[in-house]
């Protein structure tokens, strides 16, 4: 992090997702944030702003991502060809995009998360009011630097190409676009590399793409009544085309999204999965579906979730010291819609909610 927004920022420690605490609250841009959660790519992670002490506390999921500094000790030249390439495309693009300061990423590489399958990155960005630097110029000399210390530190990028690059990238000269085209001529002379980047992609859009080819898994089958359809395993394949076409979009228009309940300043690291229209929570594993045990405050049947006609849905069950969504504080058996990005607590245990 630089040293302007070191004067900014504050990096809580011992959690297991990155945190930060702004200095002052009136840094805090209220345009920036909405802006990140709206996002529709996975460029930025995924961040929820809570209150703490009379501080902004910004929380960033890291997920199943995996740090730059810890997947360029175990991946290879093809696969590091394609991180790199992800990371300073994912940069060029803030960079590019009006609605955001490219002064205001962190580009420490302990800091840089990498999905290992699609080896996408996905960056750590401030919404904060103002510049940080105050030049772009300043921020674009500041990643250059990043990056060849980067290339400096790992034996993977003692590869030719890589040092290649690292000369490119210490040539002012030499714009990071030109550099960008580059890498990727150099990635699409290599399948495999190829195939990961695309993978990404693909494994998003899988879903969609079965629904539009008439296919379902041969694990799978759909059996459709007048009120939707039933899953149940069978060995062969079947096409959409024998369903009746108004239960077929009755389908499409109520698939669940997945949604996940991720812990925050946890001693355990916890996420919960929904993809059922009805989920329990609490600390009995007995009474509930997702089990919350680290905490003898949360009641044994705390709360519950919701999925009906494309929206989720929160619910208090009686629970003896509280369900929070947003600070606000649930009734007695009262419903409430959820929201991405929403932050839920119950008794005293932060969680963040996406989907």
């Amino acid at each position: 992090m630089n040293e302007k927004l070191q004067e900014k920022l504050s990096e809580v420690t011992g959690t297991n997702n990155i945190s930060y605490i702004l200095k002052d609250n009136n840094d805090f841009s209220v345009t920036g944030y909405k802006v990140m959660q709206n996002q529709s790519n996975s460029s930025l992670l995924r961040c929820a702003k809570i209150m703490y002490n009379g501080k902004i506390k910004l929380v960033y999921i890291v997920g199943e991502t995996k740090p730059l500094s810890y997947v360029a000790t175990k991946l290879g030249i093809n696969e590091m060809n394609a991180v790199i390439f992800s990371l300073i495309q994912r940069v060029m693009d803030i960079k590019s995009n009006g609605f955001f300061r490219a002064e205001n990423l962190e580009l420490d590489f302990n800091k840089i998360f990498v999905d290992t399958v699609d080896y996408s990155v996905h960056l750590i960005y401030f919404p904060l009011s103002g510049t940080a630097t105050g030049k772009i110029a300043a921020f674009e000399n500041e990643f250059r630097v990043a990056l060849i210390n980067l290339f400096n530190s790992f034996p993977v990028f003692k590869a030719p190409q890589f040092q290649r690059l690292c000369s490119d990238f210490s040539n002012g000269a030499f714009p990071l676009d030109d550099i960008l085209k580059k890498l990727q001529n150099s990635i699409n002379g290599n399948n495999f590399s190829q195939r990961g980047i695309e993978r990404g992609k693909a494994r998003t859009d899988y879903y969609s793409q079965r629904l539009k080819s008439n296919l379902v898994d041969s694990e799978q089958r759909f059996r459709f009544s007048d009120r939707g359809y039933q899953r149940q395993g069978f060995q062969n394949q079947i096409q959409f085309h024998n369903f009746q076409n108004q239960g077929y979009q009755s389908a499409q228009r109520d698939q669940q999204p997945i949604m996940s309940i991720t812990a925050i300043n946890s001693p355990v690291q916890l996420v919960l999965t929904i993809n059922q229209p009805e989920y329990l929570i609490g600390k009995n594993p007995n009474m509930v579906n997702g089990a919350v045990t680290h905490n003898p405050a949360i009641s044994r049947v705390h709360c519950k979730i919701t999925y009906s006609k494309g929206k989720y849905y929160l619910t208090d069950m009686g629970s003896a010291n509280g369900t929070y969504i947003n600070q606000r504080r649930l009734e007695n058996q009262q419903t409430v819609e959820i929201n991405n990005g929403d932050y839920l607590k119950l008794a005293n245990s932060d969680f963040v909610i996406s989907f």
